[in-house]
């Protein structure tokens, strides 16, 4: 089942930038958000003020070595890190039985999605944030989810190798770098960068296409 948090940005994450940048909407679009293995995570930013953002973020306790990735008008990409503070929150909201599967934040109030396999492992979880003293506050619990809801499934590894391959210039015509070059920066082999970009390229068509009932 899907359950929906909400945590203020001082309890969790990013409040210096929050506070800074009043407008600004930030979504994190990597999976495994609270995950120890997990180094680097990227940050989706919408604002009105650039200038102000690349400062905030520079001097923003909470992340580390923030990097900009790329940026449209849309939006601006970066790539970072969470501060250890940071993640030890994160795994005591999931404590091991949840997975975060969203967060995004706006007017200083992050919206989590957490899964969670049952009602009883929620009301554990819910005891062991008080037990904790975490300030989040349960918003909705939805039982049923529609499998094709999910648009968000790439796994870590194809989401990063996919920006990493844009970043370096693969996509670029001509190209930049190689298929060889990508899989000496990630040190696998060839074919297993072959078959991340595959599967990650499968199933944004997947969902982005096949399955967008808004077209």
């Amino acid at each position: 089942m899907k359950v929906e948090v909400e945590m203020a940005s001082t309890d969790l994450a990013l409040d210096h930038t929050t506070h800074v940048v009043p407008d600004i909407n930030i979504k994190i679009v990597t999976s495994a958000l609270a995950s120890p293995d997990q180094s680097d995570l990227f940050l989706e930013i919408r604002t009105s003020d650039r200038t102000a953002l690349h400062s905030a973020l520079s001097e923003d306790a909470t992340v580390l070595n923030p990097t900009l990735v790329t940026e449209s008008p849309g939006g601006v990409l970066y790539r970072a890190r969470w501060a250890d503070h940071v993640r030890s929150t994160l795994q005591t909201l999931t404590d091991g039985t949840a997975s975060l599967y969203s967060a995004h934040c706006s007017n200083r109030t992050w919206t989590l999605q957490l899964w969670l396999a049952s009602h009883p492992e929620l009301n554990s979880l819910s005891e062991r944030w008080e037990e904790q003293n975490l300030e989040a506050t349960i918003r909705s619990i939805q039982s049923n989810i529609d499998h094709f809801e999910t648009t968000d499934s790439l796994t870590d590894l194809q989401y990063e190798t996919l920006v990493t391959a844009y970043e370096l210039g693969y996509f670029d015509v001509p190209r930049k770098v190689t298929m060889t070059d990508l899989a000496e920066r990630f040190g696998v082999s060839q074919q297993t960068v072959s078959e991340r970009l595959r599967r990650a390229h499968r199933q944004l068509i997947m969902e982005r296409l096949l399955f967008d009932t808004d077209r």
